[in-house]
């Protein structure tokens, strides 16, 4: 890169642009075509989301105001989740447009995996990049009889042939008919408008949506009995696309899964109202779990309920996080932290958060979310 007076050799420029927020890089495109052409190529790409990947993972919030069609994306920065904050800075990413069927309606946004989330809209689901702005409607079936049989749709990156892939869960709850599982490949040449249908000899009678990526294997909980509380959990290997069961503890009861630390665990509500029990899989390989019990006072836990807050995952740093069903958007957000290890408790209130309207608004929380430029 060269100007008047002053010449930046191409690495240095690269190394410069490599630690940039991706909003800011986009915007450096319109620089030069030089810096257009760099921050396009294959290898800066991966260079980045390299970079990404060796930071803290950030949380992603989305709010939905009720009554409409958009999903507005806001991220925090990586220097706002220490344990001694009281405030968080939010920074809008992007809005999602969905079109609407009826007015009761509401979008639902998964767990974000590598910057990508999936979202969906009674029935109709889309993958996309809130970095980027890229959004892949996920194909639909041909219904030319509109049956309605329930659908589960789970994100997953598979590490070693670098492919996003959705799998799709086709099943009649508690029902014994087979059940249809599905995969389809975001982007590349891999990608077309068609399911592959994958064979699993596993019967389970209801899913949850509440799915989880870690390591290339996606997790989501399942029922082993009809109209039972038992809980199990299946997994879908993203590369091999095998699907197996994990046994879980036989005292779990229906639970949220999450990542907790780089390990799947399972949110699990105890017998007694004012503590949470989170099951952790220390060994994948021999199914074996441990237990931790997360006690809130009796303040905390009232405030939990007279809000109306619900589980939405664990952060990087070992941190329990809730948050509001619905709030206001003319109305300050605030977010509840439990540590797990330390036991302290936090509120957060979010800034930066678009005022309007007295609307209320559906939340949704992602906690691993990163940056990521690539475009499928």
């Amino acid at each position: 890169m060269t100007g008047i007076g002053y010449s930046i050799p191409d690495d240095l420029t690269t190394e410069i642009l490599l630690r940039l927020l991706s909003k800011s890089l986009f915007r450096f495109r319109c620089v030069s075509k030089t810096w257009c052409s760099l921050i396009r190529r294959r290898q800066f790409v991966e260079a980045y989301m390299s970079m990404s990947l060796s930071r803290p993972p950030r949380l992603l919030l989305s709010l939905n105001p009720g009554g409409d069609n958009r999903l507005m994306f806001f991220s925090s920065s990586s220097s706002d989740q220490s344990f001694n904050l009281s405030t968080m800075v939010a920074t809008k990413n992007n809005t999602l447009t969905m079109s609407k069927v009826g007015s009761k309606d509401f979008i639902v946004q998964s767990n974000s995996v590598r910057g990508f989330v999936c979202c969906s809209l009674s029935r109709r689901y889309v993958a996309c990049n809130p970095n980027t702005r890229q959004v892949i409607p996920i194909p639909e079936d041909y219904n030319p009889l509109g049956y309605t049989i329930p659908l589960y749709i789970y994100l997953g990156y598979d590490h070693i042939n670098d492919q996003y892939k959705v799998l799709r869960v086709k099943m009649r709850t508690c029902s014994t008919l087979p059940i249809l599982h599905s995969v389809w490949t975001l982007g590349g040449s891999s990608s077309s408008s068609s399911w592959r249908r994958i064979k699993s000899s596993i019967l389970y009678y209801c899913c949850e949506y509440n799915g989880v990526c870690i390591d290339g294997v996606v997790y989501y909980e399942v029922s082993l009995e009809p109209y039972g509380n038992y809980m199990a959990v299946s997994s879908f290997d993203v590369a091999s696309e095998q699907i197996r069961l994990i046994k879980t503890p036989e005292k779990m009861v229906a639970a949220h899964l999450t990542n907790y630390l780089g390990k799947l665990a399972a949110y699990d509500l105890s017998d007694d109202d004012d503590r949470l029990i989170l099951w952790v899989l220390d060994d994948v390989k021999n199914q074996v779990w441990s237990k931790r019990a997360c006690i809130f006072s009796s303040i905390t836990h009232s405030l939990l309920l007279d809000i109306g807050m619900y589980f939405a995952g664990i952060t990087a740093a070992g941190e329990v996080v809730y948050v509001p069903w619905t709030s206001y958007s003319c109305d300050p957000l605030e977010l509840f932290f439990y540590h797990v290890e330390s036991k302290v408790e936090r509120r957060v209130r979010i800034e930066g958060l678009a005022a309007g309207d007295e609307v209320t608004c559906f939340a949704s929380l992602s906690c691993s979310f990163v940056d990521n430029i690539i475009y499928l």
